[in-house]
């Protein structure tokens, strides 16, 4: 399973392998960013919650964190799990 978060958003992925799915950086387009980025270098600044805590950063990892778990519990009955999309608006299956 996949869980990431931005700001005001983040989802969770489940993955299985072996059953011929995406893997979540396939689902995501991850790989095709990555190609389209540089290898340029840049200075990093002290921006992590540990810095300069967000509580809309904190709220964000709280929900997906949240959505990771109903996910597992889901796989645990022997349903189905399916993605997770989650906005600072809405939240979609």
């Amino acid at each position: 399973m996949s869980g990431g978060t931005g700001v005001d958003s983040g989802q969770v992925v489940p993955y299985r392998p072996g059953k011929g799915e995406r893997t979540p950086a396939e689902l995501l387009g991850l790989y095709e960013i990555v190609d389209r980025r540089g290898a340029e270098t840049y200075e990093r600044l002290r921006a992590s919650c540990a810095y300069q805590p967000d509580p809309s950063v904190i709220m964000t990892n709280q929900i997906v964190a949240s959505l990771m778990v109903d996910t597992y519990r889901i796989i645990l009955a022997g349903r189905e799990p399916t993605s997770v999309f989650y906005t600072g608006r809405r939240v979609s299956w």
